[in-house]
């Protein structure tokens, strides 16, 4: 979640235990109410997608596409973009118009393994 923007939604919605994890980081660092958290038990773990080991990224991904395929997750709707199309893609990122993104010819992630 994004810190700043969902802290106090988090902290009303979770419960004693629960674990947040903080992949984005907009805007200005907030403050950070130890009280509420502690009085919570709950934890903030940060991560950085980019340094996730690959063994656990393709579960991650093998767990979210077997919460689709049961149903118990569902996708937001979806535009995609081809590469020509990158000034409208770029404007719908501004407009946070939702699922928003590009595709291109020939997709190569070597580090996920994806080729």
């Amino acid at each position: 979640m994004n810190l700043p923007a969902n802290l106090e939604f988090d902290l009303g919605v979770s419960r004693p235990g629960s674990v947040v994890a903080c992949y984005a980081a907009d805007g200005e660092d907030p403050v950070i109410p130890r009280r509420r958290l502690m009085t919570a038990n709950l934890t903030l773990q940060f991560m950085l997608l980019y340094t996730v080991a690959p063994a656990a990224l393709g579960a991650a991904v093998s767990a979210v596409e077997s919460a689709l395929e049961d149903g118990a997750l569902t996708m937001p709707p979806v535009r995609y973009f081809e590469l020509e199309e990158i000034v409208a893609a770029h404007g719908a990122l501004e407009r946070k118009i939702g699922g928003a993104g590009c595709s291109f010819a020939a997709e190569c992630l070597p580090h996920l393994g994806v080729c």
